[in-house]
C-alpha cells in the first residue's frame, strides 16, 4: 500500500515511517524541508519518497497524494505559530481534507487528544476537536485515534513530567495535579496507528486509546521519581496557580518552551480517560502499564538512544536527533569556500597544543577549575595533533563520533552538573564550498545545572563564534596549501618567487629614512600570512593578517590612525588613484612615517551602508557609485605616530575599532574584481540578516605596491558591520 505521512519530521511521524516500511508499505513523506530527514536511517530507503511542500497549497498537496491509498495527518502547529496555532490548524486541516478528496485518497488517519465532551475543554483539546471536524468535512473516511498523555523518550508531556520530578524535590502545583489521566506508551500508540491500515472496521471511527491504568498526575510523579531512584517528591496543590503561571514555571525548569507549556498546562485540568475499549477490541495488543512505560522511556533517555523527540518538529532545517537532553543548544553555522576535507582537517586540530582557535585563556581557566574539583582538566591533551579516532581523549572531552569528512562529536568528561556535547557537522554550502555547523548542547541535572548554563551563557558569544571563525580561516589556509601542491601551482610558485624576490628588493627602498632611526617595535612587526603574498611592509599594530582569497570571514580591527585624502572628481578614476597615492606618499615621506600595509580605499554606497561611518571613511559626496573610490588612506603602524588634523590635502584621523565581513581577492585591482567580491559580501549579509547589519560603506585594502606582479597581488574587500539587535538578544 502507498501511504502519505505528514509530520514525518516530528515525534510520532518519525517513528511511524520505519514501522510502515517494515510492514511492506511504500511511504510518501510531505515535509517542509527535506534536509530534516537526511539524518534518519530510513530516509535513503528506495520505498520512501520525500516531497518538500507547503501544506497550505491545496493543488500541490493534491498532486503529491495522487495514487496513495491512505494518509496520516500528524500535523500540529502549536510549536510553530504560538498562540495562533488553533486558527492555523483549522486552515491546514481543511486544505488537507480537500486535497485528499481531489487525489482520491481512500482514508485519513488522525491522532488527536482525549478529553471530556462538552464546552469545558481547554483551548488545546478544543482545537484537536476542530481539526477532527475539518478533516471529516469531505467524503473521505477519517479514523480518529484520541490519546491522553503519551509516555515515551522525547515526548513533550513526558519531558515535562521527568524534568519536574528530577529537578524539584518539592513543588507547588495547581489543582490539576489530582486530575485523572489514562496515559499510553508510545509503542502502543504506534501499533494502533499501524493496525488501522489493515483493520477496515476502524474506517470512519473515532476511537479512544489508552493504557491499562487510570492514575492522577500526582501518582505519575511518584512513579517517575521511584523509577529515577529519587526520594519522595513533595507535591503541594494550590488553587491560585493559573495556567499562565504554570507554563512560565515549566518553561524555566524544563526544556519545554512557555508557548508549548501553556496549552498543555491548560489541558491538564480536563479528565482524559477512555470512554470505551473498542480500540483494544478491534486492534488487540499487549498494553504497557504506567510503570513499565516510564521505565522503558528512561532506559532510552539514559542511553541517549532516542530516535525522535518533540523538539524535532518545527521550521528550522537540520534539527539534530539528540533528545531526552536537548535542553539548551547553542548552534552556529558558517559557509566556507573550501572543500569538506580541508574544513574537517581544521576541525580535527581543536584542543591539545593547538588550542581552541579563540579565547584560549578561558579554556585554560576552565581546565584549571576542572582539575581543582577532581576532573581531568586540559592535562590529558590529545593522542595526535591533527588526527582523531573514536574513543580518543581530547583534553576534558572524549571523541564519541567520527565520520570523516562529515561529522565530529565530542562528549564532555569534565566535572559538570549535567551532560555536555560539542558537535561539528559539515554539509554542502549554498553557493559551493562547505557549510560548517557547530552545535554545543547541555542537559542540566537539577537546579545546579540550570544555574551553570546561565552562568556560562554570556561567554558563548565570543568563545564559540571565535572558534568557528578560527576554523574557517584555518580551513581556507589548508585548502590553499592543498591547491599549491599541484604541479602547475608549484611551477607557478617557483616562477613567482624568482620574480617576486627581485621586485621585493626594489620595493624595500620605498621606506622612509625614519625606518632606520625609529624602527617599528617587535610587537608591531606583523608579517602578512596569506598564500602567495609578498610582504612588502608590516601591518599596523594589532591588525589581523590578510584573509584567504575567495573566503568570506568576519574580522575585528583595533582602533588605528590614518592619513586620508579625498577624491578630486575632475580626474578620471585611474588618474585619481595615482594622484591620491602620490599625495599620501609625500605626506608620510615628509613626516618620516614608516610605510605600512595595507592601503585603504573607501567606496561610495547606498545610504543604508553609509550610516554610522567614521570621519576616515565618510564620503565627500552622496552620489551613488558602487565601484568608485571616494577616499584613500595610508595607515600608521602605531596610533601614537603623527598628529590628528589637517596637513595640506591630507587629513590625519583616528578610526575606532570595527568589525567587518571580508573576502580576499587576488590580482590587479579593477572594477570587475571589486564588484564581484562586493556581491559575495552582500549575499553573505543577506543570508546572515539576523546576525549582522552593515554600518558603513565598503572598502578595499590593497597589500602590495605596483612593483609586485599583478598575479601575486592580494587585497580584501570589506563591509563594516555590527551585530544585530535580535542576535544580541538571543545571545
Amino acid at each position: 500500500m502507498q501511504v502519505v505521512v505528514t509530520g514525518a519530521t516530528g515525534y510520532v511521524g518519525g517513528r511511524l515511517v520505519p514501522l510502515l516500511l517494515e510492514a511492506g508499505h511504500q511511504v510518501v513523506c510531505l515535509v517542509r524541508s527535506q534536509r530534516k530527514l537526511a539524518s534518519r536511517p530510513w530516509s535513503g530507503d528506495t520505498r520512501v519518497r520525500t516531497i518538500e511542500i507547503d501544506l497550505t497549497n491545496e493543488d500541490a498537496v493534491a498532486t503529491a497524494m495522487k495514487g496513495c491509498q491512505a494518509a496520516y495527518y500528524l500535523i500540529h502547529s502549536m510549536e510553530v505559530t504560538g498562540r495562533h496555532y488553533a486558527q492555523r490548524d483549522r486552515h491546514l486541516a481543511q486544505t488537507f481534507a480537500r486535497a485528499a478528496e481531489r487525489a482520491g485518497v481512500g482514508r485519513i488517519i488522525y491522532l488527536g487528544g482525549l478529553g471530556e465532551l462538552g464546552g469545558n475543554l481547554s483551548e488545546h483539546l478544543a482545537s484537536r476537536r476542530e481539526v477532527e471536524a475539518c478533516l471529516s468535512s469531505t467524503p473521505v473516511p477519517v479514523t480518529v485515534l484520541r490519546a491522553a498523555m503519551i509516555i515515551g523518550s522525547g515526548s513533550a508531556s513526558f519531558e515535562i513530567l521527568r524534568y519536574l520530578v528530577e529537578r524539584l524535590p518539592a513543588m507547588i502545583t495547581p489543582r490539576w495535579v489530582n486530575t485523572e489521566s489514562q496515559p499510553i506508551a508510545i509503542r502502543n500508540v504506534l501499533q494502533y496507528l499501524l493496525a488501522c491500515l489493515t483493520t477496515p472496521a476502524t474506517a470512519g471511527q473515532t476511537l479512544d486509546i489508552g493504557g491499562p491504568e487510570v492514575v492522577t498526575y500526582r501518582r505519575l510523579m511518584e512513579i517517575t521519581a521511584d523509577e529515577l531512584g529519587l526520594g519522595r517528591r513533595w507535591v503541594i496543590p494550590v488553587p491560585l496557580l493559573t495556567p499562565r503561571l504554570s507554563s512560565l514555571w515549566i518553561h524555566l525548569v524544563t526544556p519545554v518552551s512557555a508557548r508549548i507549556a501553556r496549552p498543555l498546562a491548560e489541558g491538564l485540568r480536563n479528565r482524559v480517560v477512555c470512554r470505551d475499549d473498542r480500540a483494544a477490541q478491534l486492534m488487540p495488543q499487549p498494553l504497557l502499564g504506567v510503570r513499565e512505560a516510564i521505565a522503558a522511556a528512561l532506559v532510552k533517555v539514559n542511553a541517549n538512544d532516542i530516535s525522535t523527540a518533540w523538539t524535532d518538529a518545527g521550521v528550522i532545517p537540520g534539527d539534530p536527533d539528540w533528545a531526552g537532553g536537548t535542553v539548551f543548544t547553542d548552534e552556529r553555522s558558517v559557509d566556507i569556500e573550501a572543500p569538506a576535507d580541508a574544513v574537517f582537517a581544521a576541525v580535527c586540530k581543536v584542543g591539545g597544543g593547538h588550542g581552541y582557535y579563540a579565547a584560549d585563556w578561558l579554556w585554560r581557566l576552565r581546565g584549571m577549575i576542572d582539575r581543582l574539583i577532581g576532573g581531568p582538566g586540559l592535562r590529558r591533551g590529545r593522542r595526535h595533533p591533527e588526527h582523531l579516532a573514536f574513543g580518543d581523549a581530547l583534553d576534558f572531552w572524549r571523541v564519541t563520533g567520527v565520520d570523516s569528512p562529515r561529522r565530529l562529536t565530542l562528549r564532555a568528561e569534565m566535572k559538570l552538573p549535567g551532560e555536555a556535547m560539542l558537535e561539528f557537522q559539515l554539509t554542502p554550502g549554498r553557493h559551493g564550498g562547505t557549510c560548517l555547523t557547530q552545535t554545543a548542547r547541555f542537559r542540566p541535572r537539577g537546579l545546579a545545572g540550570l544555574a551553570y548554563w546561565y552562568a556560562v551563557l554570556p561567554f558563548h558569544g565570543f568563545v564559540f563564534r571565535g572558534m568557528l571563525g578560527g576554523i574557517a580561516r584555518d580551513a581556507a589556509r589548508v585548502s590553499s596549501k592543498i591547491a599549491a601542491t599541484r604541479p602547475t601551482a608549484v611551477l607557478f610558485l617557483v616562477c613567482g618567487f624568482a620574480v617576486g624576490s627581485l621586485l621585493l628588493s626594489c620595493a624595500s627602498k620605498m621606506e622612509s629614512p625614519r625606518a632606520a632611526t625609529q624602527p617599528i617595535p617587535a610587537e608591531t612587526q606583523a608579517p602578512m600570512k596569506a598564500p602567495f603574498a609578498i610582504n612588502e611592509a608590516n601591518l599596523p599594530r594589532g591588525f589581523p593578517a590578510p584573509g584567504p582569497v575567495g573566503a568570506v570571514i568576519v574580522k575585528n580591527y583595533p582602533a588605528y590612525r590614518a592619513a586620508v585624502v579625498r577624491q578630486d572628481r575632475a580626474q578620471n578614476e585611474r588618474a585619481q588613484q595615482s594622484s591620491m597615492f602620490g599625495v599620501l606618499f609625500k605626506h608620510i615621506k615628509k613626516n618620516g612615517i614608516t610605510m605600512t600595509a595595507p592601503v585603504e580605499m573607501t567606496y561610495e554606497s547606498s545610504t543604508e551602508l553609509i550610516e554610522n561611518t567614521t570621519p576616515a571613511t565618510k564620503p565627500a559626496s552622496a552620489t551613488p557609485s558602487s565601484s568608485r573610490p571616494v577616499a584613500m588612506a595610508f595607515l600608521y603602524g602605531q596610533p601614537e605616530w603623527g598628529k590628528p588634523g589637517a596637513d595640506g590635502a591630507v587629513d590625519v584621523v583616528d578610526v575606532p575599532a570595527m568589525t567587518v565581513v571580508s573576502v580576499g581577492v587576488r590580482g590587479n585591482y579593477n572594477t570587475k574584481n571589486f564588484d564581484s567580491a562586493l556581491s559575495k559580501l552582500t549575499a553573505y549579509l543577506s543570508d546572515k540578516a539576523g546576525l549582522y547589519q552593515a554600518v558603513g560603506p565598503p572598502r578595499y585594502l590593497g597589500y602590495n605596491s605596483p612593483f609586485v606582479p599583478w598575479f601575486l597581488r592580494i587585497g580584501e574587500v570589506q563591509i563594516p558591520v555590527k551585530e544585530s539587535q535580535a542576535s544580541r538578544q538571543q545571545r
